[in-house]
């Protein structure tokens, strides 16, 4: 493919480069012509309310090139406690200070094993306590629930926002209900496009890996289906952002970052040399 449509967008995550500076992370993101990053990680560490007292930014508002479009948390929905969530609203304070519209929650829990109904109430509740202190805060930035753990599938989803008052977007992390779910990303788009405002792409091989029975490799070397996955995007036009989920923070002996990126390219992004000047 020499060059893609300018209806998405695309960046990755500091999972691929943990001990990256945001500068790093923003001058990576340029040099290959992407439109967003998103943190996970800074400079070896995933607690960034920490990150950012220790290390406070020099402008105020952060001038971020290009910006930061998410920023990702730890909490689970389903099992989260009242630490869990004031920890939470730390992480909203990094999102408003980074001036990221989007922060990311878990549903909780292992996928496979169904929720009681009081863990059911429970991620109600906490998505409403969440919402609710994010409006004291007037913070411009929305909470996205990754289809992972026990929300892997579009189900899981749709049933939690058949229990809330209002949509509760989402984060497709396309993988996680192509491998863990068994969806094709046509099924997954058909019942859930309607409320993703993000994406996450990662490819891996059926192995023997302990926990998860598969392995992390290069997009495009894996068994992930990329060509179904362009060709939706292309179809629906797409208007949000596609990250490269790129796990060296949890697996250190990835390849570099850089070349997933040329892969992710390859695949998804195209010739952004050739666009450039319409973006």
């Amino acid at each position: 493919m020499n060059s893609r449509s300018t209806h998405t967008s695309y960046g990755f995550t500091s999972m691929g480069w943990p001990e990256a500076s945001l500068a790093e992370l923003a001058s990576l993101a340029r040099e290959f012509n992407l439109d967003f990053i998103e943190v996970r990680a800074l400079q070896g560490t995933i607690e960034l309310p920490d990150y950012f007292a220790s290390n406070p930014l020099e402008e105020n508002p952060p001038s971020i090139h290009p910006p930061v479009r998410m920023v990702a948390t730890n909490l689970g929905l389903a099992e989260a406690t009242d630490e869990d969530i004031a920890h939470f609203l730390r992480f909203v304070d990094v999102a408003i200070l980074l001036r990221a519209p989007y922060v990311r929650v878990f549903g909780g829990y292992h996928w496979g094993n169904p929720l009681s109904p009081s863990q059911w109430e429970q991620a109600v509740r906490t998505v409403k306590h969440c919402r609710a202190e994010i409006g004291k805060k007037s913070a411009p930035c929305e909470i996205l629930l990754e289809t992972h753990t026990a929300f892997s599938s579009s189900a899981m989803c749709l049933k939690l926002n058949e229990m809330l008052d209002e949509p509760l977007h989402l984060l497709w992390d396309s993988h996680h209900t192509w491998r863990t779910a068994g969806e094709t990303p046509a099924e997954s788009w058909q019942r859930i496009g309607h409320l993703v405002r993000h994406m996450h792409v990662s490819d891996s091989q059926l192995r023997t890996a302990p926990k998860t029975g598969y392995d992390c490799v290069l997009p495009g070397a894996g068994d992930y289906p990329f060509e179904e996955l362009r060709k939706l995007l292309d179809e629906v036009c797409y208007p949000y952002g596609v990250s490269l989920e790129w796990e060296r923070i949890w697996h250190p002996e990835l390849p570099d970052v850089r070349i997933a990126l040329k892969e992710f390219q390859r695949l998804l992004v195209g010739d952004r040399a050739a666009i450039n000047g319409k973006l």
